[in-house]
């Protein structure tokens, strides 16, 4: 995995005292000796369902509106988990991006957090993208769900408030966070971060 697969993971790095864990499975009982990676899943492209290079680009794919700091190696992912771009090519190759809907993609992810020993992830849930999400199905942290069950990793969720209403995010995450404990059952899940009996939410951007 390269330095890139790393930056494609996410950008947050959360380190509680005791540093890394072995690659086996995780106890997510309990944050201690924990490293988790935010995971922000924004990426799609068309094809996916969402019809949309989304954080990809403004709009049109072009090598002017690309957003990103470094084009991921997308050298391991199967033809089926790469998004081919129109008009750009590497090499005189076609070339690729990835979809943070495509589950194979999610799970690949997974994988190589446990096989770097990498304990889990915080899904970064933006609280201006809420309703969006939740009409969407919320298809990203299905994903994550599945994957933290198959590789042994764990997740909880992360909202991100800035941007948001000062006099209204309180109560967008409370009721957003009955919403996945009611439908989505994301606290029941078996790999749900936890700590001193209680599940973990974190929130970012105050």
């Amino acid at each position: 995995m390269s330095m890139s697969h790393l930056w494609a993971l996410g950008c947050l790095l959360v380190l509680s005292r005791g540093g890394l864990f072995a690659a086996g499975e995780v106890d997510p009982s309990t944050l201690d000796k924990k490293v988790l990676i935010g995971y922000q899943g924004w990426f799609s492209c068309p094809g996916d369902g969402s019809q949309r290079w989304r954080h990809w680009f403004r709009g049109t794919p072009t090598l002017e509106n690309l957003t990103v700091d470094l084009y991921p190696d997308v050298s391991e992912l199967d033809a089926d988990e790469r998004c081919e771009i129109p008009g750009m090519t590497i090499g005189g190759k076609p070339a690729y991006l990835f979809s943070s809907r495509h589950p194979k993609t999610v799970s690949r992810h997974f994988r190589w957090m446990k096989e770097y020993g990498l304990d889990g992830v915080l899904v970064q849930r933006f609280v201006g993208e809420i309703r969006s999400k939740r009409a969407d199905g919320d298809v990203v942290l299905r994903n994550v769900m599945k994957a933290a069950q198959e590789s042994g990793r764990t997740f909880a969720i992360e909202y991100d408030v800035s941007g948001g209403n000062p006099a209204t995010f309180a109560q967008t995450l409370k009721d957003d966070w009955a919403y996945l404990v009611d439908e989505v059952k994301v606290a029941a899940h078996p790999q749900y971060q936890r700590h001193n009996g209680k599940p973990v939410v974190s929130i970012w951007g105050i």
